[in-house]
């Protein structure tokens, strides 16, 4: 089995390479004056005809491209991703005014489809503060997406914008066009230490918001609030039908974590009626199959195991991990299931998993 990380693992040398630059800049002598002058996105829209200040990366020159196209969304020319596995757009050192929040939104425009690709649009500095937003590959036309980004230390940050492919036996392509970026208000870092949480994270409410799905497998799990839970009222249920290869995430909220704390966070499990010979997982070969369950947030750097193998032993199982905080303004936190088999294989027959308790607070 394939292992499967979002964001799209081939960028991550890629977004340190471009985040390089913007960390080596601690003080911008042409930059804004802050806060009384605009942040732009130099050629945002493209409108020069060149792509120059962005840099492209293909991870395979030979069944990808980045290419300049007539008209774009309100101008002369976008931006074309095409890939079958994975292509990067990337600007770096763009000046900012500290302690305020952006908004960064472009407009996107799908002409092929696929539903296990998805653009990634990223704003960071270094490796340590970034957000970013991820749509999917549907058809339509010119639409807007946003992103929010802040950063109380840094005077830049960089953007990527990024096509990535689950396999690549498919393909997508999608035009992008008009990066803006916009004052939406100062901020004020938070008092640090301070208690933190993860909203809805035991579905206390007996609904899923503000938990949001995203599916990129053409097999996905149907989802439902059931009761009870895991030391409570409601539990997530996942509904997996026989599959041979399906992915489920969701993306919830977390409180902003304090720069370099380390954090514990805990969630709970029961794989019910799984019952599949799993071989293990590896992030080196590709020669395990069954599922596993991951669990990612976006602010801080785990210190943990990167997947959790089925336990079936005994119903509902609880597990913790440790995290630093690397003040990241990305406050979601996502969880996934990824189920795979191999070619000779068979399938994996339909089970429930039950996920509850999603909390966070400061290691002791």
């Amino acid at each position: 089995m394939a292992f499967r990380v979002f964001w799209p693992a081939f960028l991550l040398s890629y977004i340190l390479m471009v985040s390089e630059a913007a960390a080596a800049v601690t003080a911008v002598t042409d930059g804004p004056v802050c806060p009384q002058e605009p942040v732009m996105i130099p050629n945002g829209g493209f409108d020069s005809g060149s792509f120059d200040p962005w840099t492209v990366d293909r991870t395979d020159p030979t069944d990808s491209s980045v290419t300049l196209v007539s008209p774009g969304y309100d101008s002369p020319y976008a931006v074309q991703l095409s890939a079958a596995y994975g292509v990067a757009l990337a600007q770096s050192s763009i000046p900012l005014c500290q302690a305020t929040n952006y908004s960064i939104s472009f407009e996107y425009k799908v002409t092929e489809a696929s539903s296990i690709c998805a653009l990634y649009v990223t704003a960071k500095h270094s490796n340590r503060h970034k957000s970013g937003v991820s749509v999917p590959m549907v058809l339509g036309d010119w639409t807007t997406a946003s992103l929010t980004y802040n950063d109380y230390t840094s005077q830049v940050f960089t953007i990527l914008t990024a096509l990535d492919c689950d396999y690549d036996t498919t393909h997508a392509t999608v035009l992008v066009d008009n990066f803006t970026i916009t004052p939406i208000g100062s901020i004020e870092p938070p008092d640090c230490p301070r208690p933190v949480d993860i909203e809805n994270g035991d579905f206390e409410t007996g609904l899923l918001a503000p938990w949001t799905p995203a599916n990129v497998s053409e097999n996905p799990p149907a989802y439902s609030i059931v009761s009870p839970g895991f030391n409570s009222e409601y539990a997530l249920q996942l509904d997996v039908p026989t599959t041979t290869d399906t992915v489920l995430y969701f993306l919830g909220r977390a409180d902003d974590l304090c720069l370099d704390y380390e954090y514990s966070f805990s969630f709970a499990l029961n794989w019910g009626g799984y019952d599949y010979p799993d071989t293990g997982f590896s992030n080196i070969t590709e020669t395990s199959y069954g599922c596993a369950f991951y669990v990612r947030p976006y602010a801080c750097t785990k210190q943990g195991p990167a997947y959790y193998p089925p336990n079936v032993t005994s119903g509902w199982q609880e597990y913790s991990f440790t995290c630093l905080a690397r003040g990241s303004t990305q406050p979601n936190i996502q969880i996934l299931l990824d189920c795979e088999t191999e070619y000779d294989e068979p399938a994996i027959p339909a089970f429930s998993l039950q996920l509850d308790g999603f909390s966070v607070e400061l290691a002791t």
